[in-house]
């Protein structure tokens, strides 16, 4: 998940509207919200489980993820769990968030996996490829995902008038 900032460009973005209707201001939140969740904490997460993939010891791996990693995801699921929408025009959207969002979990519960499969000595080779095709295939869902929820978004972002300006 490094590719954050390449992968979902529009993160970078401000919004602007020429309009303030209730469905532009959902839109608006929704995409904010994944906006936070990967320009900020997402990079976070991301640096821990790069330094989770060069620990040497089960322990290790399981103390930065107590410590570091999980306090980032709590952050993460406040964030994307923290609205509700209300008007039609942002409805779709708003499951398309959820359905990211729901694949961001998995992907790094997975992550999680694969940094433990790594370092723990109990788990044998067939186990690990194991995890590891699955890493790699779920990356792809997740990655469609994001996709999915760009292109919805810059459909919307017309409809509605949201102007994109560069930061």
């Amino acid at each position: 998940m490094k590719n954050w900032v390449l992968a979902f460009g529009l993160m970078s973005v401000l919004f602007l509207s020429a309009c303030t209707s209730a469905a532009t201001e959902e839109i608006l939140t929704v995409n904010n919200e994944v906006s936070d969740m990967l320009d900020e904490q997402g990079v976070e997460s991301d640096e821990v489980i790069a330094k989770m993939y060069n620990q040497n010891t089960l322990e290790d791996v399981e103390q930065l993820n107590e410590t570091e990693l999980q306090p980032l995801l709590d952050e993460i699921e406040a964030i994307m769990t923290s609205t509700t929408v209300e008007t039609e025009e942002a409805q779709d959207l708003y499951e398309l968030r959820q359905q990211f969002y729901d694949q961001f979990v998995l992907v790094t519960d997975l992550q999680i996996e694969y940094a433990k499969a790594r370092v723990d000595p109990a788990v044998s080779e067939e186990e690990f490829f194991k995890i590891e095709e699955e890493l790699d295939a779920q990356l792809t869902a997740y990655n469609e995902s994001m996709t999915t929820f760009q292109e919805e978004m810059e459909v919307l972002a017309e409809e509605h008038d949201i102007i994109f300006e560069e930061d």
